[in-house]
């Protein structure tokens, strides 16, 4: 029994200490997307836009390095952060095979001049020698803000603070601009 051991031993932890190898920098393999554009709703300049998720998948039977990258056009305007991680550039990402990975976007636009504008960039992905992109889309306003004030009301017993933005006589607000509410009128 004890000279079948050791050989059983040896055998067991050379089938467990396998791994499978990573796809070598030479070879090119397909990765899949879930969207192959990002639209993103209206943004207003210096607003954040509500964070848009992009998924990638390795449909390979093999383990599969990129290399994600963000054409920033307007600077500072798009946001990415990879399986937890914020940047513009990742080097040597690895999805396992039969695997995927997160990415999370957002938008916030810078304040132009343009009552209206289109903003675009794309996500570029470099797998071996195969490149792939996904676009990013978000059509941005410039508007006029206006911001709750504090309305404290106070009665015999208690008071109470109502945020909203006062309105007091009449008021013209002029078309140029979106207007944006925050809170209540």
């Amino acid at each position: 029994m004890k000279r079948y051991f050791l050989p059983l031993l040896i055998l067991t932890t050379l089938l467990f200490a396998c791994k499978k190898d990573i796809m070598e920098n030479s070879q090119s393999a397909a990765l899949h997307f879930s969207n192959d554009t990002i639209i993103f709703d209206t943004a207003f300049h210096s607003i954040g836009t509500p964070t848009q998720t992009l998924t990638i998948y390795n449909r390979n039977n093999f383990d599969v390095q990129t290399n994600i990258s963000l054409n920033l056009i307007n600077e500072g305007v798009f946001r990415m952060n990879v399986d937890g991680v914020p940047g513009i550039n990742y080097s040597a990402i690895e999805i396992p095979a039969k695997d995927s990975i997160f990415i999370f976007l957002e938008v916030t636009p810078n304040e132009g001049d343009d009552n209206e504008f289109l903003l675009t960039s794309k996500i570029e992905f470099v797998t071996g020698t195969k490149k792939q992109d996904v676009k990013l889309v978000a059509p941005g306003r410039n508007a006029n803000f206006h911001l709750p004030h504090d309305n404290i009301f106070t009665t015999a017993t208690e008071s109470v603070n109502y945020r909203y933005y006062s309105i007091e006589g009449n008021i013209i607000w002029t078309n140029d601009l979106s207007h944006v509410i925050y809170g209540y009128v």
